[in-house]
């Protein structure tokens, strides 16, 4: 049987869908005003002698290359981390 939820299975009838456009972008948007703001940050990055704070889950699905890095990150001891090849411009 199919778990949804914590229920047993799916309800019975139509499933109803709702598309709220404009969620993507709100959602991105709020993350980025809390990284600005610091708030909820769980990891710091060092690119030339500039410490970033940033969200790891949002690194990591961003681009293979941050999935990596965070994921070796993660499993090592804490504290800002330094990207080799990447310019703060870049960042």
């Amino acid at each position: 049987m199919e778990q949804i939820l914590g229920r047993a299975s799916a309800p019975p009838g139509p499933v109803l869908q709702v598309c709220f456009p404009s969620a993507r972008a709100a959602v991105l948007e709020n993350l980025n005003r809390q990284r600005e703001e610091g708030q909820l940050c769980d990891l710091s990055i060092q690119v030339q002698g500039h410490v970033f704070r940033a969200h790891r889950c949002v690194l990591a699905a961003s681009s293979p290359y941050f999935h990596d890095q965070v994921c070796e990150f993660s499993q090592t001891a804490g504290g800002a981390r330094g990207l080799q090849y990447c310019s703060a411009h870049e960042y």
